[in-house]
């Protein structure tokens, strides 16, 4: 639904409970319109000023009763923490109750559509506590119930969430491929808003995977979702990835940002995902991606925030608080990739302080991390910063690793990894 849509929709709903309410305010009908503007509202981002009033009425006017209007109005309180500008864990902890309590009544009644609603609303809830196990597991019944209701709404949605999760833990060619079921349904239905967040997890999770060549594909659809998704982040994402094959489209994704007149914290991500990906240093992106107040989010400091914290250790920026933040974070969403980049942070600082024995160790852990995780990038990028420590401690076997890294480069067309790694890879 178009903002102007949700806008239309919500003038009538407005509409018709002033009248219901001027003839009798008691008619069981007022509950229900209420509980229909709460959901647009909740779902879907329409504009209104008192949401917290308008479900409390509609709750005060369903108390005792187990029935659609209810389901209705609890999943609209539970998603009423969003809204808030600093939502707590307590906050979610009540929404994901509240949210359990809608679904256990929508179940009961054997609603369909409503048990969705539910399950979205619960698994919401489960990700903001930074339990995405959960959220994947609810928003995958999703899938059937949507399905089977042939609600392309639904379905996308479902996709997208599952998209997230799955990259949070770590299955990148399944939050791909989620990304890409919703961004192929929403062209197919003519939903671009929903689709325009499909595009972007898909560029997300291919930058990650180090399918760079891949990212640049998907950016190339961003204007199917045009202007319904303004598509900041999959053009911030496309310029991490043309940075990383080292090509001069880099700059050009830069520009189309600035003429969409971009945020702050989207030029901010370009400049600092653009460094770390073309292997610059550059200690201005990451005070002005600090200033920006990125990454925000819990998904984003999962899965952005052990890049900065490597790119500080390796551009020897001090910033501990960012540091614990982020490895809390990394901790709390069980995110392995980001527990193995954390690591290999704490191995460079090692290497520049002469202990070379602890990176030599840290480093290695890392490398072994992401062989596992099937991560040919980070792999890469470690085994050059192993190599690094074993020249250091005088083992030739230093010119082994290097070659492996610059073949893994060469392999994904990661062009700066290549430069980096032949630049560095000289005779100890």
């Amino acid at each position: 639904m178009t903002a102007d849509g949700r806008k239309a929709a919500l003038s009538a709903y407005e509409r018709a409970l002033a009248m219901l309410e001027e003839r009798d305010p008691k008619n069981p009908e007022v509950g229900n319109v209420i509980a229909q503007m709460a959901e647009l509202i909740t779902r879907w981002d329409a504009k209104y000023p008192d949401l917290e009033g308008l479900v409390a009425r509609g709750l005060a006017i369903v108390n005792g009763q187990r029935n659609r209007q209810k389901v209705l109005l609890l999943a609209a309180k539970s998603f009423m923490s969003r809204k808030r500008p600093k939502p707590t864990d307590a906050d979610w902890e009540e929404s994901l109750a509240t949210a359990k309590e809608a679904l256990a009544i929508a179940e009961e009644l054997g609603l369909l559509r409503e048990v969705s609603l539910c399950l979205d609303a619960v698994g919401y809830a489960y990700g903001e506590l930074g339990n995405f196990r959960e959220s994947y597991a609810h928003n995958q019944r999703r899938l059937p119930i949507a399905k089977s209701l042939q609600d392309s709404d639904e379905l996308i949605d479902a996709h997208n969430m599952i998209a997230i999760a799955s990259l949070v833990l770590g299955d990148f060619s399944e939050g791909i491929e989620h990304a890409t079921a919703g961004r192929d349904l929403a062209v197919e239905t003519e939903k671009p808003r929903l689709g325009a967040v499909s595009l972007q997890n898909e560029a997300l999770g291919r930058v990650l995977a180090g399918d760079f060549a891949g990212a640049l594909a998907t950016a190339a659809r961003r204007p199917q979702f045009l202007p319904a998704g303004k598509g900041h982040a999959t053009l911030v994402l496309a310029a991490a990835a043309a940075a990383a094959m080292g090509s001069p489209e880099e700059k050009s994704f830069r520009e189309q940002l600035i003429e969409a007149e971009a945020s702050p914290i989207d030029l901010a991500g370009c400049d600092f995902l653009s460094a770390y990906y073309g292997m610059r240093e550059s200690e201005s992106s990451y005070h002005a991606l600090r200033s920006a107040g990125y990454p925000k989010g819990l998904v984003d400091q999962a899965l952005i925030g052990p890049l900065a914290v490597l790119a500080a250790a390796r551009w020897r920026i001090e910033d501990q608080p960012f540091f614990e933040r982020i490895e809390a974070v990394v901790e709390r969403t069980g995110h392995a990739r980001g527990r193995a980049l954390l690591t290999q942070a704490e191995g460079v600082r090692a290497l520049q302080h002469g202990e070379l024995a602890k990176a030599e160790k840290l480093i290695f852990d890392a490398v072994q991390a992401f062989t596992t995780l099937r991560l040919d990038y980070e792999r890469a990028v470690a085994l050059a910063d192993h190599a690094r420590v074993l020249a250091a401690l005088g083992r030739p076997d230093h010119e082994a690793q290097f070659d492996e890294a610059k073949s893994i480069a060469e392999r994904l067309g990661a062009t700066a990894l290549r430069v980096a790694v032949e630049q560095i890879a000289v005779p100890s």
